[in-house]
């Protein structure tokens, strides 16, 4: 099943205690939260910045709150021009 959502980060910013995601400091984040049915764990699931106008990075974390998160897979777009992408497989907590 494809989905597929289009954002902005044009009015995001960082959080106190928000992680550096994919190893960079980074100044704006957008968030989602993705909480997988018993179908969707273990089965592979892709996202991607693509469209986007500038460098991107993606991360995707488990946790509860801002400050205590582990990161579970993170990728950097090449350049301004290239899109990032990632791939991982969904568990329950």
């Amino acid at each position: 099943v494809q989905r597929h959502v289009t954002a902005n980060n044009l009015n995001a910013g960082k959080q106190s205690g928000e992680p550096n995601h994919a190893g960079n400091g980074g100044g704006r984040s957008v968030w989602w939260k993705f909480t997988p049915t018993s179908v969707q764990q273990g089965e592979t699931t892709t996202l991607n910045t693509r469209g986007s106008s500038f460098r991107t990075l993606l991360a995707v974390y488990t946790g509860s709150s801002v400050n205590n998160l582990t990161q579970v897979a993170s990728a950097v777009a090449a350049d301004e021009f290239s899109s990032a992408k990632l791939t991982f497989s969904p568990q329950a907590n």
